[in-house]
């Protein structure tokens, strides 16, 4: 493993999403299913509400590896073919 890191380590981020998250990510990724911005179809949806695209949090997730694990200016080990790497995430809905 790279320096500093360990099987084991754990780090964690949070952030609260807003529409100033939800709105640029729709126009850079082109995803306008509404019920990521429409309010009041997304309310009578099953979800009851708007919903984040599951790119903002797999972005989330990748912050936690580039600023925590191992942080910045530092990097994994780089994965080529016929390596083996595991990962572990613990999604919690409120952090």
């Amino acid at each position: 493993m790279a320096d500093g890191v360990s099987v084991g380590d754990t780090a964690r981020m949070s952030r609260i999403v807003t529409d100033r998250d939800i709105e640029p990510f729709g126009e850079i990724t082109g995803d306008r299913n509404p019920l990521h911005f429409d309010s009041e179809l997304a309310t009578r949806s099953r979800f009851g509400g708007i919903i984040v695209r599951s790119g903002i949090t797999s972005g989330l997730l990748n912050a936690v590896v580039a600023e925590k694990l191992p942080g910045p200016r530092r990097r994994l080990p780089t994965l080529g073919p016929g390596t083996s790497r595991g990962a572990l995430g613990e999604l919690a809905r409120d952090c």
